[in-house]
């Protein structure tokens, strides 16, 4: 028993590390952050077993976008926003700026459980930020619908994952950043060459 538990949680660790290591590959190949978000999202359904996953990215005006996601109801993903602030588990997890494990959310205080997560019943879950070149990208969580006490393991793993997402935002504005230069440079030598 004891032995089958080690046995189990090594597995567990190898599954996730793999799932890590294969979202970097798709990331470093370049892949589209909408694909790979919703590999993420996949990988930390298949490996963590959540009801729902949510990849949130900061709007302007401080509210979260539901970008990506597995297990909400249709038509809520690319449309729902979920507020900022302690009027949020996300926007909580941005203020604090380190991962946030809730086991039971009718009981939370620290902030106010957003309208997503009571509109799906969502009764555990837990939050890290997605880093970003100057601000964070945003937030990914994994919730539950029953109780669930998520390990040190799970955080680290769904962190791991937001990172793989982090340095996919920062390569793509870095490639954006690149073509806007290379438009200035062929606008400026096209200039120069009417004068």
């Amino acid at each position: 028993t004891e032995r089958k538990q080690a046995e189990d949680t090594a597995a567990a660790r190898a599954r996730q590390q793999a799932d890590v290591a294969q979202l970097g590959q798709l990331a470093l190949a370049g892949a589209d952050l909408t694909a790979l978000a919703a590999q993420a999202a996949e990988r930390i359904v298949a490996t963590l077993g959540p009801d729902f996953v949510e990849v949130l990215e900061l709007l302007p005006d401080g509210k979260l976008l539901l970008f990506e996601g597995r297990g909400w109801r249709e038509g809520f993903v690319g449309s729902t926003t979920v507020p900022g602030g302690k009027d949020s588990q996300a926007g909580f997890t941005l203020e604090e700026q380190k991962p946030v494990n809730v086991e039971d959310l009718n009981a939370e205080r620290r902030f106010t459980p957003s309208p997503l997560l009571r509109e799906h019943d969502v009764a555990s879950g837990q939050t890290v930020v997605i880093p970003g070149p100057e601000q964070p990208f945003g937030v990914l969580g994994a919730h539950t619908a029953e109780r669930r006490a998520f390990t040190v393991d799970d955080v680290t793993y769904v962190q791991a994952v937001a990172n793989v997402l982090g340095a996919a935002v920062q390569q793509r504005r870095l490639a954006e950043g690149e073509q806007r230069a290379r438009e200035r440079l062929t606008f400026l030598a096209e200039a120069s060459r009417l004068l």
